[in-house]
């Protein structure tokens, strides 16, 4: 039996545990949580390196809207109804959202000052002192768990699949709530990137949105992170994973194999190409899938510019006969040829007739040549002209093209566990690449003159477009400069090239 002063030793114990024990009242948020917190958007976007902060500032801003009292700003008088979303049961909310929950949260905002008198396990919820209640939801279940009873807020704890975002910002529209996202993106270039980080930053020529609040914290950004616990971690990443561990980046799960493509290097503004530069057109066909049609011209030493692009689905190889028709008459200049998607050749029998998307398009008097598929060879080419200062430029009127060239990657097993056992993959995801596919079908069409330029270097520079010659207005007729026309064949179809008469150079 314990004595008075061994009871009072214990409490003492206890108090000077609980004095040193984070909680709600004590939390200073660093600067990139305090924007986070402050903001008023309703939708947020919290995305940072491992042990950046970005799970504490997810919790402390739902137990701040579960309480009905905020700090930085005027939310929802208590009782509220939240909803926290973690990748799953065992391991999103058991090692990860509850413990922050229970470390921060305060005993006195707990039925009887107790998380277990609190959280009941079988309806998975927490119900505090004051009637809110915090419903725990997993990104594996089933979607329509998701739905129901409207909500006054949503945390989602790492990035789940967008119809669950979708589903769980319809249950806080009726209330006028808020729905924010905390994550490390080690998947790259998902549905968040899209919807959440380009637009609520402005990036890929979208305009800013200011619904969206995006906030990127670096592993540095977490001033209360022990310096010996970084390096440590640190020591056994890759690049790659470095970048979206350490600095909060979106990482490109396989690679990007155009790497060295860079906006402010590759793209240039919309300008259509000098008057003496022949223009050639490349399409990849989709029906569902988009199709994508973009016109190229090509200059001294065999440049290119790839200056149009026109993009769309659900349309029938008529209507875009029509529309490419209708884009060459106003560019007013005879195109050399036009190159597409090998597919496009396949004859199958439709009301007793054998027909092919190449034949519908030429019969609505758009010949299409079939092109070179070797998709090793498309890629080192197109490296090969990107590697050159000049030698490919892509106009902002191509924005699809711009934006699927910075994310062209790798294919990789679906699980991290298998990708660490196998060896990377050769072939590119086959998603989001309809751009970049008739692009190649077009750098595959002509001999590769990149080949024949000096290396990379000070040497390479070549004179900005508007030294070439003089930009035309899209309404204006050309008249062909003289050159020599001559026909090479490959593998596949014959191909043509010019060259000057008089300098002996590519066109």
């Amino acid at each position: 039996m314990r004595t008075v002063g061994e009871g009072l030793g214990a409490l003492a114990a206890q108090l000077r545990a609980g004095a040193g024990r984070p909680n709600l009242l004590r939390y200073q948020p660093h600067p990139r949580q305090y924007a986070f917190h402050t903001s008023t958007a309703p939708q947020r976007l919290f995305i940072g390196g491992n042990r950046s902060g970005k799970t504490t500032a997810g919790a402390l801003e739902g137990l701040y809207r579960a309480r009905g009292v905020h700090p930085y700003q005027r939310v929802p008088e208590a009782p509220t109804r939240g909803r926290i979303v973690a990748v799953d049961y065992p391991n999103g909310h058991g090692q990860i959202v509850h413990p922050v929950l229970r470390q921060w949260i305060l005993p006195s905002d707990l039925i009887g000052g107790s998380w277990e008198l609190s959280y009941s396990k079988q309806d998975r919820e927490l119900r505090l002192a004051n009637g809110s209640t915090i419903q725990m939801s997993s990104a594996d279940s089933d979607l329509d768990k998701h739905a129901g009873t409207s909500r006054h807020w949503v945390w989602v704890d790492e990035e789940c699949p967008k119809p669950y975002w979708v589903e769980n910002r319809a249950r806080v529209i009726d209330t006028g709530g808020v729905i924010w996202l905390t994550m490390t993106a080690v998947e790259g270039q998902t549905w968040s990137y899209d919807d959440l980080y380009a637009p609520g930053l402005g990036l890929e020529g979208k305009r800013k949105d200011p619904r969206i609040f995006v906030v990127q914290v670096a592993m540095d950004d977490n001033p209360y992170l022990d310096a010996g616990a970084r390096a440590d971690f640190l020591s056994g990443l890759d690049e790659e994973d470095k970048a979206a561990r350490v600095l909060g980046n979106y990482n490109v799960v396989g690679g990007l194999i155009f790497k060295h493509f860079k906006r402010e290097s590759h793209v240039v503004p919309s300008r259509l190409p000098p008057v003496d530069w022949p223009v050639y057109a490349s399409m990849d066909h989709g029906l569902n899938a988009p199709t994508a049609w973009h016109w190229h011209a090509v200059g001294p030493q065999g440049r290119v510019l790839t200056f149009h692009e026109e993009y769309a689905a659900e349309l029938t190889a008529p209507e875009w006969a029509a529309r490419v028709l209708e884009y060459e008459a106003k560019l007013g200049r005879s195109v050399e040829y036009r190159v597409g998607d090998p597919s496009i050749g396949n004859r199958q029998q439709a009301g007793g007739m054998i027909v092919s998307i190449q034949g519908d398009y030429l019969a609505a008097g758009v010949p299409i040549m079939l092109g070179n598929n070797d998709v090793p060879a498309s890629i080192n080419r197109i490296r090969r002209y990107i590697a050159r200062p000049g030698w490919w430029q892509v106009t902002e009127d191509c924005p699809q093209l711009i934006r699927q060239m910075g994310r062209y990657r790798w294919r990789t097993a679906i699980s991290a566990r298998t990708r660490e056992r196998t060896n990377p993959m050769e072939a590119p995801v086959k998603k989001d690449d309809h751009a970049v596919d008739g692009v190649r079908y077009f750098f595959m069409s002509r001999p590769d003159l990149s080949a024949l330029a000096p290396a990379a270097g000070p040497a390479a520079q070549v004179p900005p477009l508007a030294g070439a010659s003089r930009l035309i207005d899209p309404s204006e007729r050309v008249v062909p400069a003289q050159t020599t026309r001559r026909v090479v064949a490959d593998s596949l179809s014959a191909t043509e090239w010019e060259i000057n008469e008089t300098t002996g150079a590519f066109w």
